[in-house]
């Protein structure tokens, strides 16, 4: 089975539905996800014809997917109850190894040593970034750092909210800083404005540590980050992501995380203190 044939990485280099061909050549007995499912039918059939993917081929596919489906028992009608099905996957059990494997990712870039030297009563400023309102990761940290106050900028903030914010947090010992993607599905170019982006800039030259709650590939279009006091990645912007986060922060949680990916020049691939 392949992963989605609609990833520019693949479509970009073999485009009209070509890639679609070319997974079934390759092997593939099911293809993710295609840009245009009608057309990658008739792309087939005119492969089969013209003598590139054997009929064959196709039959032994089907054989594989129909003798997988009655191994799945979807040969038997059956009627689903929907009645607590939330509850049903939501469970306890679950939530519990999902909370275990983001405490095992959660990964510390920068800062080990300043972290654990951060004091829970001086005046802390709990900052979340790319959000509307307080987030889980705000309250958690507050749960190690008694003299803290929220403050909250969202992707679009105009000048005079980063302006005042930069004001109050003048006063403050200790700054702790989320970032967050609000997108459902988070991806490359986190969408916060030149703003914004230029006050975490201005944050990084200061006793702030950071917590990156996206995909890790946004680093990159977030410089000064590499010269902060610490850096967190957590990868997701759940509810989960933050409370290991805010564990490690608040030195309760010791980081095992590594980066899966290098974000080059300044991460590399498997760094993680």
């Amino acid at each position: 089975m392949s992963d989605a044939m609609d990833m520019k990485g693949v479509v970009k280099f073999f485009k009209d539905g070509e890639a679609d061909v070319m997974g079934i050549v390759a092997g593939n007995d099911i293809l993710e996800l295609s840009e245009n499912s009608d057309r990658a039918v008739k792309l087939v059939r005119r492969a089969i014809r013209q003598g590139r993917i054997s009929i064959a081929d196709i039959d032994a596919s089907v054989r594989k997917i129909l003798t997988a489906k009655y191994w799945a028992g979807l040969a038997n009608r059956d009627t689903v109850v929907t009645q607590g099905i939330i509850a049903g996957v939501n469970r306890s059990s679950s939530n519990a190894l999902v909370q275990e494997l983001a405490n095992a990712s959660v990964t510390m870039l920068r800062g080990k040593d300043y972290i654990k030297n951060m004091v829970p009563i001086r005046r802390t400023a709990i900052i979340s970034i790319g959000v509307p309102t307080v987030t889980r990761f705000q309250k958690e940290i507050s749960k190690g750092f008694y003299n803290s106050v929220y403050y909250v900028l969202d992707k679009d903030a105009t000048a005079t909210q980063i302006s005042n914010v930069a004001r109050e947090i003048g006063a403050f010992d200790q700054i702790i800083v989320g970032i967050h993607d609000s997108r459902s599905r988070p991806g490359n170019n986190i969408p916060l404005n030149a703003g914004v982006k230029n006050f975490i800039k201005e944050l990084s030259t200061k006793n702030t540590v950071f917590s990156l709650f996206a995909n890790p590939y946004n680093l990159s279009a977030l410089p000064g980050l590499e010269n902060s006091k610490g850096l967190v990645v957590a990868y997701q912007k759940e509810d989960y992501m933050q409370v290991s986060a805010a564990a490690v922060i608040n030195n309760r949680l010791v980081p095992k995380g590594k980066l899966p990916v290098s974000i080059l020049p300044n991460y590399k691939f498997g760094d993680g203190m």
